[in-house]
């Protein structure tokens, strides 16, 4: 008989050769197994092996009725027999094989019943078919629309790989057939084989499958940056135990790039140690430098007490300064007292903002310095200025001493975070009221003239040490690339220092080297990070659970105050970058409403 298939979606009866079920229309796809057939529909799936389909269960039905009805109709017809014949004779046979009755020769006038035929004979009987059901072949290059549904089946199962090479292959052999699908489909293919790569850790075939798809679309962003990423880590991991300084330039960049690609903080870690552990024997004053790094990424009990030990051979080998005839280079002279800081507290009596002075000489708390006032910035002879948040005087406002009444410099209740200039004719501010845009503008206001020059857009500005120079929050043109970015105090072309967007309240070191700035963009919470003043690179940073933020350098350059919650209320901490030891100052207040609008501020 011939062997019967059915549709795997709606059982009807299909045949060999065919690609479409006719009663549904589902794709057909055969293996190898003749008595199993599977559909698709839209894309290949695999689908559980299914019982016989109905045809076959009547075959059956119709095969086992014939079957039973001539083992009775046997019966009868032996029992008729035995009735009519002689006694048998009983036959010695196993246990295991069934009695064979013997009928009695009947005389030729009584006629003999046709066998019955058995099951097998039955079956036997039926006709049989020598067809062998074809296989679907190989999509032909020949036709596009194959190859073009085969390469969509790949892609409609995510198997990227694949679904690459067919779309390559038609491509090259057909390239005007659906040309801009083929291509949106190889490219999404690359660039998802390109990210399956890099989380397996195969660099080499993510880079392959990256600059494969770029070639698609040049202009990708999101693929120029993935393709950087991954040549930055390679570049840094190869230098591993080979070059140092190489490693560590590479994966410091990608560090400031993405610090949370790979496990690129823990190489940066490897390879700061490594160069420390190089350096220590015969250059422990180098080496020091290198395990404050560390420690900065990973706080090891290990390179602690590798840090005390190059510290005491540095110590004990630092030679004593030769007389030079050449002339040693002029620096800025920076003033070495302790100075005070101003910061801002919340009495929750009054439920307001005030701003108090600590000595940090005596490291005693002074008085109020101005009531329902926030974020102070110091000038000369005592002179304050502050953003006044009282009914009758609030926008920026100056406090010749502290606890003297406000003299209103603004009117504006948005004037916000003023900073005094360096040489004190001015104050630096920002405001989102007075341009109709509502974005914040940084503005510069003459003390003595009361005129107010705009600079631009740009929050939570501060200047440099000679005060040529702004370091402010803000964007491109265009609203993105935003972070720290540097602009001439006489206005100009902003130049861009940091490329986290967070990255605000910037301070910059009076020795004019360093910028601390807070971000809550490159860790989990808000910390304090120190960049190098020219190029940006992140060299320094604090790492906490809690957050840190609003930093102020000292007058020395050699430390950095900044307000935490980290041991429950808000307190003031010194972090110095001699050993990056961080200990506690004074206390602020239990809370802060809105703790990133108070600040500090540092002067001699």
């Amino acid at each position: 008989m011939t062997t019967a298939y059915s549709c795997g979606n709606c059982g009807a009866e299909i045949i060999p050769g065919q690609n479409e079920c006719p009663q549904c229309g589902s794709e057909i796809v055969w293996q190898e197994a003749t008595t199993l057939v599977r559909y698709a529909k839209g894309t290949a799936r695999l689908r559980p092996r299914r019982g016989p389909g109905w045809q076959q269960l009547l075959l059956f039905g119709v095969i086992g009725i014939f079957i039973l009805g001539g083992i009775l109709m046997a019966g009868l017809w032996v029992a008729q027999q035995v009735r009519t014949s002689r006694p048998a004779q009983a036959v010695a046979r196993p246990t295991s094989i069934p009695i064979a009755v013997q009928p009695t020769p009947q005389p030729e006038s009584v006629l003999e019943p046709t066998p019955l035929p058995t099951a097998t004979e039955i079956i036997a009987a039926e006709p049989t078919s020598t067809e062998t059901p074809t296989l679907p072949a190989e999509p032909s290059e020949d036709d596009p629309a194959e190859a073009f549904e085969a390469a969509q089946r790949s892609y409609d199962l995510k198997d990227w790989q694949l679904a690459a090479s067919q779309l390559r292959a038609l491509r090259e052999a057909h390239p005007d057939y659906q040309r801009e699908q083929v291509e949106q489909m190889l490219f999404d293919a690359l660039f998802n084989l390109a990210q399956m790569r890099e989380a397996a850790g195969d660099m080499a075939a993510a880079r392959s499958a990256l600059d494969e798809a770029i070639s698609l679309r040049p202009d990708n962003g999101e693929l120029v940056s993935m393709q950087q990423r991954i040549v930055i880590y390679e570049t840094g991991v190869a230098a591993l135990g080979q070059n140092w300084e190489d490693a560590i330039n590479a994966l410091s960049a990608l560090f400031e790039l993405d610090p949370e690609f790979r496990d690129v903080p823990q190489r940066l870690f490897e390879a700061y140690v490594g160069y420390a552990n190089s350096l220590h024997d015969e250059q422990p004053c180098a080496a020091v430098a290198q395990y404050q790094l560390a420690l900065q990424i990973q706080r090891a009990p290990q390179t602690r007490a590798r840090l005390e030990d190059a510290r005491v051979r540095c110590g004990e080998s630092a030679p004593t300064p030769e007389p030079d005839a050449s002339p040693a280079p002029t620096l800025p002279a920076l003033d070495t007292s302790p100075g005070r800081i101003a910061f801002t507290y919340f009495d929750g009596a009054k439920g307001q903002y005030n701003v108090r002075l600590w000595d940090a000489a005596t490291q005693t708390m002074g008085a109020v310095a101005a009531e329902d006032a926030l974020q102070p910035s110091l000038g000369s002879q005592g002179a304050m200025a502050a953003r006044s948040t009282a009914e009758q005087t609030y926008g920026i406002a100056i406090y010749d001493q502290p606890g003297a009444l406000p003299q209103r410099l603004t009117k504006e209740i948005a004037d916000n975070r003023p900073r005094w200039s360096p040489d004190r004719q001015s104050i630096l501010f920002d405001s989102d009221k007075r341009t109709g845009d509502s974005k914040k503008h940084l503005y510069v206001i003459d003390v003595n003239t009361r005129s107010v020059r705009h600079l631009g857009e740009g929050s939570s500005g501060n200047w440099s040490p000679n005060g040529s120079q702004i370091v402010f929050n803000g964007c491109d043109a265009s609203g993105s690339e935003c972070g720290l970015w540097t602009i001439n105090a006489e206005g100009g072309r902003p130049r861009r220092l940091t490329s986290a967007a967070n990255d605000s309240k910037a301070s910059w070191s009076p020795d004019g080297k360093y910028i601390a700035f807070m971000s809550n963009s490159r860790t989990p919470t808000w910390d304090v990070f120190v960049a190098e003043a020219d190029t940006g690179n992140v060299a320094l940073f604090t790492t906490d659970a809690a957050n840190d933020g609003l930093p102020v350098w000292s007058p020395d350059s050699k430390s950095i105050a900044f307000l935490s919650d980290r041991d429950g209320g808000w307190a003031a901490y010194r972090w110095s970058l001699d050993d990056l030891s961080v200990n506690w100052m004074f206390d602020v207040s239990q809370t802060l409403p809105d703790w990133q609008e108070a600040s500090l501020d540092w002067r001699p």
